[in-house]
């Protein structure tokens, strides 16, 4: 049985317990939850922690689950934050932005791109389900965790930012991810480092957009973003890193030599009100993990 000590505890934070992704900038994190209208700050030097309101079309103290955003992943550029709406349901296709200088926000209806992607590549509504979101180099990667009868993990890459999108050209490539005793993980986010796809995956049984499943495994895996240009993406390597828990987000804390150090994101499917961010070391060539 895998050990459950291989993730270490890094802080709590207060007010929520299920978190879907997350951000590590200057001794800052920033994490979503994807039944709630904020975006939670933890500022590590100072050991405290506040919530930015996000302009959801619910104020963010009445969303229920039936009406949730579904923020599942989150970026920063520019001092400004953006989340991303899954996309699963008619009320999930917005991108929220937080201008961390000025403090404004403000939502931008996306619905245009989503359904771009799904008329493109012929994806089925109950197939797409956006849980992972990179920008780099001017390209949104927005990787899709389906959860209909074919389970498509798929990348979706684009010029721009979502709500500033080219459609013009949009690639799609489907991921074989790996099977675990015979059950398929799903992509739950992703970021990039050293031109490299680092993602993380789980393996949730008999999930739907309208209610989670059982949590098997969590994941971390490598995908060499170069495999684009030859269109053959596939995963170069992965850890099993957690039993019975669902890793939803992933950050780079910082590198050093030969090591890659992360804070990671937990959606502990219960009521609690404090969510665990995560530690975890990995090697460069993704052999050990500490």
């Amino acid at each position: 049985m895998l050990q459950s000590f291989i993730l270490k505890l890094f802080i709590l934070i207060n007010g929520f317990g299920a978190s879907s992704g997350i951000i590590y900038d200057n001794k800052q994190i920033y994490v979503v939850s994807d039944d709630k209208g904020y975006v939670y700050n933890y500022d590590l030097k100072r050991k405290k922690q506040q919530q930015f309101e996000l302009n959801t079309q619910i104020p963010a103290q009445d969303i229920t689950r039936k009406d949730k955003p579904d923020l599942e992943s989150i970026i920063i550029h520019q001092n400004t934050l953006y989340a991303l709406g899954s996309g699963s349901k008619e009320n999930r296709n917005d991108l929220y932005i937080y201008n961390l200088i000025t403090k404004e926000s403000k939502r931008v209806d996306i619905s245009g791109v989503y359904s771009a992607i799904q008329k493109r590549f012929k994806i089925d509504k109950k197939d797409f389900n956006i849980e992972g979101f990179a920008y780099h180099q001017g390209y949104t990667y927005l990787f899709n965790r389906g959860n209909g009868k074919n389970k498509v993990n798929a990348i979706f890459k684009f010029q721009g930012l979502p709500h500033q999108a080219n459609l013009s050209i949009i690639t799609s490539s489907i991921i074989d991810l790996p099977l675990i005793n015979g059950n398929q993980t799903t992509f739950s986010d992703a970021i990039i480092v050293d031109n490299q796809i680092i993602f993380t995956a789980t393996i949730e049984a008999n999930s739907t957009v309208q209610k989670d499943g059982e949590v098997k495994e969590s994941i971390i895996g490598l995908i060499d973003l170069d495999s684009y240009k030859t269109y053959n993406v596939n995963v170069k390597k992965y850890l099993v890193i957690a039993e019975n828990k669902k890793i939803e987000g992933i950050a780079l804390r910082k590198t050093t030599s030969n090591y890659y150090h992360f804070v990671l994101c937990e959606d502990n499917d219960d009521d609690s009100k404090e969510a665990k961010i995560y530690k975890l070391k990995v090697s460069k060539d993704f052999e050990r993990f500490y």
